[in-house]
């Protein structure tokens, strides 16, 4: 007896497996933690250890080739004293802290959040595609399974047939040609079983692959039941351009703080020297405070406020489209459901009649009344219906899966 399994069970492992959700996750993660970052990087101060030794010799200085002095001769040759001061040895420990960067900080932090939020709705996103795509992918696997199924039951009918009429044909009731006509019904019903479980071992193996795994085993299906999803109040296909948008905004905040004063404290101490005369007395301290402001740009600040508002008006554009597509397929769909439930109500009503005039034509069967040949057509007609209510019955089910889609 071969294993059942869900919808639900196929949803799980391809949540569970699917590299692109595991992505966004860390997405997500990375720039929460490039918040904390940046928190950092303005709330405390950098502390840092620097180190010098530097040489600038000079040449023919007082009658000596190479010597190394902070006040050389006008004929000595090399680097003016005053640039390098003879040589430099520093060993220094300093630190630097920003002040007032709370409007600085602030539309980083924001840019990070916003990422946090675009890779939870790409999150959101991707989850819907992919429910969209295995819950159409094991609707066709239950299809085939449904039509093999129901093929076997009318082969177990068949085969009961076809040991009355060979019982018969034996007594002469019936003729040994009514016979034959069963045994090559039954061997079509075979063939078409046997075309199906192969069709269908193929559907497996495309569920399998959009869930991330190589299961070779044997497995029923279960017809799942589908409901239509309440319209959400934000959906995940206009999410995307409000974000878009809120991109733009941000953008151009974050552009703003060029403008802003920089202000920042710093200090240092150890050693600091120009020569090696008396180095040991060469430590101290020094402090300070450091302004930089950018005052003009050549209007680059002008130039990126209109691009900004221009990428504003292409997301509201894209979003005001999207609504009105989104309004179009779940009106479409709700159509559509309406037709298949008014077309499975007149298969139902021909197939109890079907069912009706079945029970007579077997007990006329079997009383050698009625031909094979009348009796195959009735049949096969009611399998075709039965076909044809399986195929509206996954059909519907894909139409409530393709709405669910667009009603996020």
């Amino acid at each position: 007896m071969s294993a059942q399994a869900t919808l639900q069970d196929y949803l799980d492992k391809a949540r569970l497996n699917s590299p692109q959700l595991t992505d966004y996750r860390n997405q997500q993660r990375i720039a929460e933690l490039e918040i904390d970052r940046i928190r950092l990087d303005y709330a405390k101060p950098k502390v840092s250890l620097t180190g010098d030794v530097l040489f600038a010799p000079y040449l023919f200085n007082n009658r000596r080739v190479l010597s190394v002095a902070d006040a050389p001769a006008a004929s000595a040759i090399g680097y003016d004293a005053g640039v390098t001061n003879g040589g430099l040895y520093a060993a220094l420990i300093g630190a630097d802290y920003r002040l007032f960067t709370n409007r600085i900080s602030a539309p980083e932090i924001a840019q990070q959040a916003l990422a946090t939020t675009v890779a939870s709705n790409q999150l959101r996103l991707t989850g819907l595609d992919l429910e969209r795509q295995v819950t159409a992918d094991y609707l066709n696997a239950v299809l085939l399974q449904e039509q093999a199924r129901y093929l076997r039951e009318l082969l177990g009918r068949l085969t009961e047939q076809r040991e009355l009429v060979r019982k018969l044909a034996d007594r002469g009731v019936m003729r040994v040609t009514d016979l034959e006509l069963l045994n090559l019904e039954v061997g079509r019903q075979r063939y078409l079983i046997a075309d199906l479980e192969l069709q269908y071992r193929q559907a497996l193996q495309t569920l399998n692959a959009a869930v991330g795994i190589s299961d070779t085993g044997t497995v029923t299906l279960l017809v799942p039941q589908l409901d239509t999803v309440l319209i959400p109040t934000t959906s995940a296909f206009t999410e995307a351009y409000r974000l878009d948008s809120l991109r733009a905004t941000n953008d151009q905040a974050l552009f703003e703080t060029r403008y802003l004063p920089q202000v920042s404290a710093f200090a240092n101490a150890g050693l600091n020297a120009v020569t090696l005369n008396n180095i040991q007395r060469k430590v101290g301290v020094s402090a300070g405070v450091h302004l930089s402001w950018l005052l003009l740009d050549g209007g680059q600040r002008n130039i990126n406020s209109q691009e900004n508002e221009i990428r504003r008006q292409s997301a509201a554009r894209y979003a005001a489209y999207t609504r009105q597509q989104l309004a179009n397929y779940r009106r479409n769909g709700v159509a559509i459901l309406a037709r298949f439930a008014d077309n499975l109500a007149l298969v139902d009503r021909q197939l109890s009649d079907y069912e009706r005039v079945l029970v007579t034509y077997r007990r006329e069967f079997a009383m050698g009344q009625l031909g094979v040949i009348e009796y195959l057509n009735v049949i096969r007609t009611y399998a075709d219906l039965q076909q044809q209510r399986n195929q509206l019955t996954v059909q519907r089910l894909q139409t409530v899966n393709e709405l669910n889609y667009w009603n996020h």
